[in-house]
C-alpha cells in the first residue's frame, strides 16, 4: 500500500495559524474601514484577507485529499473482502476432505461410500453376468431341441 498521508499535522498546523490571521484580518478590517484611504491598511488587509482565503483552500485541499484515501481504501478493502471470502469457502472445502482424510469417523464414512460403490458395480456385474449366462442355457437348449427333433 500507498505511504499513510499525516492529515492531521496538516490540520493543527492550519488551527494554529487560523487565529493569527483572522486576528490579523479583523484589525486590518476596521483600520481599513476607519482609514480607507491609507494604502499600507488597505494592503494590509488584502494580505490578510488572502491568507484566510488560502487557509480556507487548504483546508478544502486536505477535506478532498482525505476523501480521495477514503475511496481507495474503500475500493482496496472490498477487494480483499471477496478475497477473504473466497478463501473461506475454500478454507471450508479443504478442512472437509481434510477431515475425511484424517479422522476415523470421516475415514470410515469415505471408505464406506467407496466399498458401497464397488460393490454395486460388483452387484451389477454378477446379475448381469448370471442372466447372461441363463441366456445362453436357454438358447443352447433350444437350439439342440431343434436339431435333435429334425
Amino acid at each position: 500500500m500507498a505511504e499513510s498521508i499525516d492529515f492531521g499535522s496538516k490540520i493543527e498546523t492550519l488551527k494554529k495559524q487560523y487565529p493569527g490571521y483572522l486576528d490579523n484580518f479583523k484589525e486590518y478590517y476596521v483600520l481599513t474601514k476607519q482609514f480607507p484611504n491609507d494604502a499600507s491598511y488597505t494592503r494590509g488587509y488584502e494580505s490578510s484577507r488572502a491568507d484566510i482565503q488560502n487557509a480556507t483552500k487548504s483546508l478544502f485541499m486536505i477535506n478532498n485529499n482525505i476523501q480521495v484515501e477514503i475511496e481507495k481504501l474503500k475500493a482496496t478493502t472490498t477487494i480483499l473482502n471477496k478475497n477473504i471470502a473466497n478463501e473461506k469457502g475454500r478454507n471450508i472445502t479443504l478442512q472437509k476432505k481434510y477431515e475425511d482424510a484424517t479422522g476415523e469417523v470421516g475415514g470410515a464414512i469415505t471408505m464406506i461410500n467407496d466399498y458401497k460403490k464397488i460393490y454395486v458395480l460388483q452387484y451389477i456385474s454378477n446379475v448381469s453376468i448370471f442372466l447372461g449366462v441363463i441366456l445362453s442355457g436357454v438358447i443352447i437348449s433350444k437350439t439342440f431341441r431343434r436339431q435333435a427333433g429334425s
